[in-house]
């Protein structure tokens, strides 16, 4: 089998968006050839990632996954730029991909954004390769849903047509949403056409952490990783360490760790607030994740609680949580719940400051070895249900 996967954010094994790299790894090992289509210009650090000595791209191949790096339009901010990075990095993987020789037996277009897709349909004509449309996210729908864009407006009525061609078109629609498969069928598309394949971890990248024991009866250490966006409402976190401060409560210390378009309005509102029990950290590799979760007594997951929510959730970083052994404070309103099934963790309300403030307290009062417990159920569902390489083996079966 001939891979090709169109996918703009797409990262290698040093960076943070690594599921299509890991998913990869294991295809080329039992014999398949996959290339991956990337931006060299990284959403995380704003930055370019590559030196193309004067070239449009360069090719790579970590751990026999070829990677062709596609230069990039820059951008600074969340404006009007990231546009125009969005629709000429479609344009260039279309044509750069046409100029490699070789037949891909699959062609898989990835959004977010639809682009992408759009891209890897009209290039699997031109190849005469079979298309398939990876969704991770529902646009137009989850920006109608984040108040981004109108209902109504042009942008949602043209991105619902785009949606509603590529979902026509494919062959199968490769979803990481548990129940998308519920507003896709509402376009007319067939439930049989939607195939749901999670997010999920690398349990390799925890072969090396220390076990968690429970931590001390004295101090606890909260930690968040990820993305730093509007959609996820980590004021809650800052609100919460806010109202443990003024009780009080300096047992507790906060480490937000990643990167993202809120992340300098929070620091300079915990600035503001003086709160001097949260440290804030830049973005580590996916490799190196471990190792600071090895810090971590708890480890806490928000979204804000948006209808997009109905169709479920697949975000990479509770798999992490969960393999990391390290007990959760989910505050998730999705229609699935991985750390509720697994039985490692305390599932709260989400957006509300008290309740996330008095959970942290009760982690804090409860005995390590409860503690311990509770976090150790997490490796062992997640590697049962969430392995890369139980998604790889779902992925193969499709193709």
């Amino acid at each position: 089998m001939n891979l090709w996967i169109i996918n703009q954010y797409a990262d290698g094994p040093e960076g943070q968006a690594t599921r299509d790299f890991d998913r990869a790894k294991i295809l080329v090992e039992k014999g398949h050839q996959v290339t991956i289509f990337s931006s060299g210009f990284s959403q995380y650090h704003l930055t370019e990632k590559h030196d193309y000595a004067g070239t449009k791209y360069k090719i790579d191949s970590p751990s026999g996954v070829r990677f062709i790096w596609i230069k990039s339009f820059a951008y600074k901010k969340n404006n009007w730029r990231r546009y125009v990075n969005m629709i000429l990095f479609a344009w260039q993987a279309y044509w750069i991909a046409r100029s490699i020789e070789g037949n891909p037996d699959v062609i898989i277009g990835t959004s977010v954004h639809p682009l992408n897709a759009l891209a890897g349909k009209f290039l699997a004509s031109y190849k005469k390769a079979r298309f398939f449309f990876a969704v991770t996210d529902l646009w137009p729908e989850t920006l109608v849903d984040m108040g981004i864009i109108g209902k109504y407006s042009p942008i949602t009525l043209l991105m619902r047509r785009l949606e509603k061609y590529l979902y026509n078109k494919a062959e199968k629609i490769l979803t990481v949403l548990p129940y998308a498969h519920e507003y896709i069928e509402g376009m007319g598309i067939e439930k049989s056409k939607v195939i749901w394949i999670s997010n999920g971890v690398e349990m390799d990248y925890y072969s090396s952490i220390k076990k968690y024991q429970g931590g001390s009866t004295n101090n606890l250490t909260l930690m968040y990783i990820g993305g730093h966006a509007p959609h996820l409402g980590l004021d809650v976190i800052i609100d919460a360490a806010a109202i443990l401060q003024k009780g009080n409560k300096n047992n507790v210390r906060i480490i937000m760790i990643g990167s993202g378009v809120e992340k300098k309005r929070l620091m300079e509102k915990t600035s503001a607030l003086k709160l001097n029990n949260i440290e804030f950290r830049d973005p580590v590799p996916k490799p190196e994740v471990y190792k600071s979760m090895e810090e971590a007594d708890v480890l806490v997951c928000h979204f804000r609680d948006l209808p997009l929510l109905k169709y479920g959730t697949s975000m990479f970083k509770i798999f992490d949580y969960l393999a990391s052994g390290r007990p959760i404070i989910y505050g998730v309103n999705g229609k699935n719940n991985p750390v509720k099934e697994a039985g490692a963790g305390i599932t709260i309300e989400p957006d509300n400051a008290e309740i996330l403030a008095s959970t942290i307290l009760e982690f804090a009062s409860m005995d390590p070895k409860e503690r311990s417990e509770m976090g150790s159920k997490g490796p062992l569902y997640v590697e049962k249900n969430y392995s890369i390489a139980v998604l790889a083996a779902k992925l193969e079966e499709v193709l």
